[in-house]
């Protein structure tokens, strides 16, 4: 599995678990579902931690554990 499709897998996996849908999450992200869309399939990135604290707290998971799935073999960088 390439690393793009082990993220696109995590935050929709991560979605679906919370029964939303790209729009209602996008809403939740103060995003459109366009920019949430392009988030999930790993063609764009959460520009700051704002934004990965306010996914990982609506997808119910801590940030840090949301990166670290997203980024496997980052455990080693927090500082």
């Amino acid at each position: 599995m390439k690393a793009n499709e082990h993220h696109i897998g995590i935050l929709k996996n991560l979605r679906l678990k919370n029964q939303l849908t790209q729009s209602e999450l996008a809403s939740k992200l103060h995003m459109s579902q366009n920019s949430y869309s392009l988030l999930e399939s790993g063609k764009t990135q959460l520009i700051n931690s704002a934004k990965i604290n306010l996914l990982g707290k609506t997808l119910n998971i801590d940030p840090y554990e949301l990166i670290l799935k997203i980024f496997p073999g980052g455990r080693n960088n927090r500082g």
